[in-house]
């Protein structure tokens, strides 16, 4: 019955030892990890295929995210964490007698039941736990061979549990504790673990719900935020909260607005279908209602193919209706392009030279708005605004239109060549017209007519030019080359030939007043035939000289005359005294040249 007794007892000693020499040498294992720099690395935790996640590494994150170990999470490391050596010693003795939390993914030894056996519910791994069955009639031998099996089983039971455990944070003496999350990335970039994928969605959705009521557009949803499933050390497991900053600042948030394209280009974009109508519409306006009284427009619309199409695009780039309506008739601007004024130029000529109409460049350029005089020196903008759509319409006009007269020019070799004789006065017609005048921007570009009635006909004109070659006196008097009557010295120019103003009135002077002392001499300018010589009104004492080919000279206001009616006079004889008779001021002599009756100027 004594030896009954003990038996159980001596039977379980060698369990109980070699479980106990197991739990050391578990012991030390953590404890030489944890102090020795030069311990074996532990291989990285490779989890079942079925659950088709891989353990986020810290260092595998971008900096700026949700990646260091969140406030929460690392007050709780810090308190587990031992605070010495003495520490960490009493707490690898505690873990000698009582198992530790048991982390996701980890193995340990299983619980055992009073008896030391393995519990109903735990599975049966190794010898560990197997009741012993007393062998009196076996050798010693065979009990050192098994128990040497046994260690080997145990050593094979431990390289597995520690294939398969999380990596021990060897600093602290304390394992790592996993768990599932979702890596949440931006662009393939990632920002942080969360535990709860539905909320970190929730909250892109409330980040761009933000945005649309701010820019009261409608958002793309598609902002390049994913998911990836992740096992993660609990302490670096982020509030989905915490996210909300790193994604509104750099979630790149698109707009729906609608594009105004011109020729298949975009010219503008505003917020919507109706701002695209109000914008173009505005374009429309100035040609639908400021229409000139008389007038109506047909065909109004635009030069370029206009479309609208819906887009995706930053909210800077919306512009408001008057901003795009600016845009489209001004284009980005009115783009200067200046010109240095040379010399020798005008106005008319740089017009000319860039292609431009005269009044445009006045526009451009208020210093010449209403003056010709430019210097060299001078800038002048030579730009015209560019504008992205061009208007066109179609005007329709109809009534009584003058028909022009035609003129026929006949020579005549009877007539000198400076001669010209209208032998039949032209007359114009008139006839009724429907024509049909195109515009672009309110400049007529074209002009049709899509009918015509003639209510008369034009007279034309007849107009005879003389091809007789010109006799000397008379290309004299023309050109102004006849001599003056009084000799050089003796006279001084009072009054010249053309208007003047005498006693408030004004009127056509039509030769050159001389003056002189009275009794200076007059000469013939040429030679000729005195056709008269006495008193006529306003000339006073006068004479006049028929030169022929239609030339004829006067000598107005003389005291005394030298010649008579009929004489013949050579060119530079005496024929008259200055004098100061007529319609004068004082003496001088009134000298006048006349050309088939017309007065020229004697001066040219």
């Amino acid at each position: 019955m004594k030896r009954d007794a003990k038996e159980p007892y001596r039977q379980r000693r060698p369990q109980r030892a070699l479980r106990d020499k197991i739990r050391q040498r578990g012991s030390r294992r953590v404890t030489d990890d944890a102090g020795s720099a030069q311990a074996p690395a532990l291989p990285e935790t490779t989890l079942p295929a079925a659950n088709q996640m891989q353990a986020v590494q810290p260092e595998g994150l971008d900096a700026g995210n949700c990646l260091p170990p969140c406030p929460q999470a690392a007050d709780e490391t810090q308190a587990q964490a031992p605070d010495d050596s003495s520490a960490a010693v009493a707490a690898q003795e505690t873990a000698a007698d009582t198992p530790p939390e048991t982390p996701i993914g980890s193995a340990t030894e299983p619980p055992l039941s009073a008896d030391n056996s393995p519990a109903p519910s735990a599975p049966y791994i190794g010898v560990i736990g197997k009741k012993a069955r007393p062998a009196p009639h076996k050798p010693k031998r065979s009990l050192l061979i098994r128990i040497a099996l046994g260690a080997a089983g145990l050593a094979a039971l431990l390289i597995a549990a520690a294939l398969i455990m999380p990596p021990a944070d060897t600093a602290s003496g304390q394992e790592k504790t996993y768990a599932r999350g979702w890596t949440v990335l931006l662009k393939d970039r990632p920002l942080g673990v969360v535990s709860d994928r539905n909320a970190a969605a929730t909250l892109v959705d409330s980040i761009l719900n933000e945005s649309a009521a701010l820019y009261g557009m409608e958002v793309n949803d598609e902002v390049g935020v994913s998911f990836e499933p992740a096992l993660v050390e609990a302490q670096y497991m982020c509030p989905v909260e915490d996210l909300r900053g790193p994604l509104a600042q750099n979630i790149e948030v698109m707009v729906n607005a609608i594009g105004i394209y011109v020729n298949n280009r975009r010219a503008v974009t505003v917020a919507s279908r109706q701002d695209a109508a109000r914008v173009l519409m505005g374009v429309l306006a100035p040609y639908l209602t400021d229409i000139p009284e008389g007038k109506a427009w047909q065909e109004v619309g635009f030069v370029e193919r206009i479309t609208v199409r819906p887009e995706f695009v930053l909210p800077g780039s919306v512009l408001t209706v008057d901003d795009a309506l600016s845009t489209l008739t001004m284009g980005t601007g009115v783009q200067d392009n200046w010109y240095t004024v040379q010399e020798g130029d005008s106005l008319a000529r740089i017009a000319k030279e860039f292609g431009i109409d005269l009044e445009d460049l006045r526009n451009m350029n208020p210093s010449v708005a209403d003056t010709d005089v430019i210097r060299p020196g001078d800038r002048l903008n030579v730009a015209l605004p560019r504008s992205w759509i061009n208007v066109r319409f179609v005007e329709t006009l109809s009534g009584k239109e003058t028909l022009p007269y035609e003129t026929t020019t006949v020579k005549d070799d009877s007539m000198y060549v400076s001669q010209k004789k209208v032998t039949q006065k032209g007359v114009d017609g008139q006839r009724f017209v429907v024509s049909q005048i195109r515009y672009v921007n309110g400049v007529e570009t074209d002009r049709i007519i899509i009918m015509e009635s003639v209510l008369e006909e034009p007279v034309g004109e007849i107009v005879r030019e003389g091809t007789q070659k010109m006799p000397a006196v008379r290309e004299q008097a023309l050109r102004g080359l006849l001599p003056l009557p009084l000799k050089a010295g003796s006279y001084v120019i009072s009054s010249r030939f053309g208007m003047r103003t005498l006693n408030g009135e004004t009127r056509m002077h039509k030769g050159l007043d001389m003056a002189a002392s009275t009794g200076t001499p007059i000469y013939a300018s040429a030679s000729g035939t005195v056709v008269y010589a006495g008193w006529a009104s306003g000339y006073g004492r006068v004479v006049y000289i028929d030169h022929g080919h239609g030339v004829q000279t006067r000598y107005g206001h003389c005291s005394e005359l030298k010649v008579e009616k009929g004489d013949t006079v050579k060119r530079g004889e005496r024929i008259a005294l200055v004098g100061n008779t007529g319609v004068s001021t004082g003496p001088h002599c009134h000298f006048e040249v006349r050309v088939d009756g017309n007065a020229v100027n004697p001066l040219g």
